[in-house]
């Protein structure tokens, strides 16, 4: 919480300067900082490691909510301006595990208020699954849904253990869900049903979280899977269209973050955001004639085809060649700003409560599931 704002201050400047069309997303949360029912957990541990844990991790991560919504104020109204109007500030609650009821009533209020736009991460693992089921007996949807949560600037982001009921409630709410396959597979989080999300109406977009199988923010990459994630065993396995898939991670992207109206599309009126791609790095060493550009850029892909960048006109990358930052002196830069963290008291902490996280979650293992689709057989 001390570094918060100066965080927030530090990135939009990078931002700012990169030139980049960002929805910045401002994170909150105020319960549930060590796992999902810290108060039943720490209950269950012996009183001095139950001490140290309570010390150690029952505290905020992030701004308290009344300098929450001051800085959410602050920034929404002077960011815009300062980034030529190409920087907005989003609400994020971290997740409905996270936030209070309380917490997220005013957070809803605010966008209403405000016109900011939110976005949340809703059930991205099946512990977030089990927990409303045990603490609220209904899903996170329903409860978020239940208290009136869903606005017309809201989006989700996973959405890996919906259930069809669940899809069934954001279709009827026009809620986009933004799809992130290389972080749900890399935390073991799973594989969103994205087949019966799009059959049910769901808004559907396409996103990294900062956490990609290999580390790179790679966006084609990132549709290859999504579209290679569905490919399920079976004859009457549904599939996304990859029409649609590149959908999700161009215009609809911009639609589920409050861009739709003004970027995201080739369309007289909107701001000229482009990305130009040569075609050499993917269409070697064959490409029929009448193969679809877009089932070739998903199927070849790679970011490293791009050549040019242009964001409201201005162009930012070209040739291969940053225009407006100088990347070696940036690597240089964060390499000598990067230093490991000074040894603490409290450095083993984290392997002392392990197997009392382990225990905690056990149980939750054994709820009764039912795939969306089944990859293989054990007989």
């Amino acid at each position: 919480p001390a570094r918060y704002e100066a965080d927030i201050v530090e990135r939009m400047r990078a931002y700012r300067e990169a030139g980049l069309r960002v929805a910045f997303g401002l994170d909150i949360r105020n319960r549930n900082y060590l796992v999902y029912g810290d108060d039943d957990f720490f209950s269950s541990l012996p009183d001095q490691l139950r001490e140290r844990a309570r010390q150690e991790y029952a505290k905020p991560r992030t701004a308290a909510p009344d300098d929450y919504f001051r800085l959410a104020s602050r920034f929404s109204e002077t960011i815009e301006k300062e980034s030529g109007g190409r920087i907005k500030i989003l609400l994020t609650p971290a997740g409905p595990q996270w936030c209070t009821e309380d917490l997220l009533r005013a957070i809803s209020r605010e966008s209403e208020e405000k016109q900011l736009g939110v976005q949340m991460h809703v059930l991205e693992t099946k512990y977030q699954r089990a927990y409303f089921l045990r603490e609220y007996g209904q899903s996170a949807v329903q409860w978020l849904d239940h208290l009136r949560f869903f606005g017309p600037r809201t989006s989700l982001a996973h959405g890996v253990w919906l259930s069809r009921e669940d899809a069934v409630i954001l279709a009827e709410r026009k809620i986009p869900v933004v799809h992130n396959p290389s972080s749900n597979l890399r935390l073991k989080s799973g594989i969103a049903p994205i087949a019966m999300l799009q059959e049910v109406g769901v808004p559907l977009a396409l996103g990294l979280d900062s956490s990609t199988l290999n580390d790179e923010p790679d966006i084609l990459q990132e549709m290859r899977l999504c579209a290679n994630l569905q490919r399920v065993p079976g004859v009457d396995s549904k599939l996304v269209p990859l029409k649609e898939i590149f959908r999700m991670g161009t215009v609809n992207g911009s639609q589920a973050l409050g861009w739709g109206a003004m970027a995201g599309s080739l369309e007289p009126g909107k701001r000229a955001d482009l990305v130009l791609l040569d075609t050499k790095y993917f269409s070697q060493p064959y490409l029929a004639d009448q193969q679809n550009p877009i089932d070739t850029l998903i199927t070849r892909g790679k970011s490293s085809a791009v050549d040019t960048v242009i964001v409201d006109g201005e162009i930012l990358y070209q040739g291969k060649n940053h225009l407006r930052l100088q990347p070696n002196q940036i690597v240089d830069d964060l390499r000598k700003t990067v230093t490991p963290p000074a040894p603490g008291k409290n450095d083993n902490l984290g392997a002392e409560l392990l197997p009392y996280v382990v225990r905690y979650y056990q149980s939750w293992d054994k709820d009764e599931l039912a795939p969306f689709h089944q990859v293989n057989s054990m007989i």
